[in-house]
C-alpha cells in the first residue's frame, strides 16, 4: 500500500471519488491518535530527571517534530473534507440531472406509447361495454319467457364476476358495474362512456327501467338480523339502500334476491306480517 501522504495528495484530484476520500480521512484520524500518544510519551520521557540533558533535550525535539506533525495532518484533514464536501456536492448534483433526464425521457416514451394505444384500448372497451348493455337487455328479456323447466340465464358480467342477484358481492356490498364506469374523451373534454341517455338500452340493473320496476313489486317487510361472530358492522342491502349493521335487529324492505343473499351471508330473515308492516 502507498504511503498515506502519497494517498492523501491523489484524494485531491479530480479522478478521486467520496468513498476513498472518506477512507483516507479515517486513516488520517488514527495517525493522529498514534503520533498524539507518541508525542505525549516524548514529554513524559523529556520530564523524567533520571536521565541525562542530552536525552531530556533529544526527547523534547521529538516531542516539538511530533506535534507539528500533527498539526499538518490536522490541516490535511480538514483540506481533505473540505474536498469531500464539495465532491459530494458535486455527485448529487450529477445524481440530481440524471434523474431529471431519465424522467424526462421515461416520460416521452409513455407519452408516446399512450397516443398511440389509449384510443384503441378505449375503443374497445366501449365495444365490450356496449355487449354488456345489450345482453343485459336480452337476458331479461329472455328469461322472462324461457321455456318450462329452464333455468334463467345469469347475465354475462354477474356470470363472469361472479357476483349474486340484485348487484351484491356474496358478502352483500355493493357491486360497481363495468357498465357505470366513466370513459373521458382522449384528446378533448367530455366523455366517451357513457353515451348519451337515449341511445342506451335497457339496463339488467337500470333504476329507471321496467326490470327495475317489476322487482320494487316483489319487496317485503323483514327482520334481520345477524348470527355470525365477525368484529364490526357488515353492509345490508336493502330495497331502499345500504344500512351497516351490528348485532342488533333491523326491519327494512328486502327483494326476493336480497333474502336470499341475507340468509347466505348467516343471517336470520324473519317476514313482519302486513299489519305490522303498516304500522312500523
Amino acid at each position: 500500500m502507498k504511503p498515506l501522504e502519497e494517498r492523501f495528495h491523489s484524494m485531491m484530484k479530480p479522478r478521486a471519488t467520496a468513498t476513498d476520500m472518506q477512507a483516507v480521512i479515517a486513516e488520517i484520524g488514527t495517525e493522529v491518535e498514534r503520533l498524539t500518544a507518541a508525542a505525549d510519551q516524548a514529554r513524559a520521557t523529556s520530564l523524567d530527571g533520571s536521565i541525562s540533558d542530552a536525552d531530556a533535550d533529544q526527547a523534547r525535539s521529538d516531542e516539538h517534530g511530533l506535534r507539528f506533525a500533527i498539526e499538518r495532518w490536522i490541516s490535511r484533514k480538514e483540506a481533505l473534507a473540505s474536498r469531500l464536501a464539495e465532491r459530494t456536492q458535486s455527485d448529487a448534483a450529477q445524481a440530481l440531472r440524471k434523474q431529471y433526464e431519465d424522467t424526462a425521457a421515461e416520460t416521452e416514451v409513455l407519452a408516446a406509447d399512450l397516443k398511440e394505444r389509449i384510443p384503441e384500448i378505449f375503443a374497445e372497451l366501449i365495444s365490450l361495454l356496449e355487449r354488456v348493455r345489450r345482453n343485459d337487455a336480452r337476458v331479461y328479456q329472455v328469461n322472462q319467457s324461457k321455456p318450462g323447466g329452464a333455468a334463467s340465464i345469469t347475465p354475462a358480467e354477474q356470470h363472469a364476476r361472479g357476483f349474486i342477484g340484485a348487484g351484491q358481492w356474496p358478502n352483500l356490498n355493493h357491486v360497481s358495474r363495468l357498465t357505470d364506469i366513466r370513459i373521458p374523451r382522449f384528446d378533448g373534454d367530455g366523455f366517451l362512456w357513457p353515451q348519451p341517455e337515449a341511445k342506451r338500452p335497457m339496463q339488467f340493473f337500470d333504476v329507471f327501467g321496467e326490470a327495475e320496476r317489476t322487482k320494487q313489486a316483489t319487496k317485503a317487510k323483514y327482520v334481520v338480523q345477524r348470527t355470525d361472530n365477525r368484529q364490526g358492522t357488515v353492509s345490508l342491502f336493502h330495497a331502499d339502500g345500504v344500512f351497516q349493521l351490528g348485532y342488533q335487529a333491523h326491519h327494512c324492505w328486502l327483494l326476493p334476491q336480497q333474502v336470499e343473499a341475507c340468509r347466505a351471508a348467516k343471517m336470520t330473515v324473519t317476514p313482519i306480517d302486513a299489519r305490522e308492516a303498516a304500522d312500523a
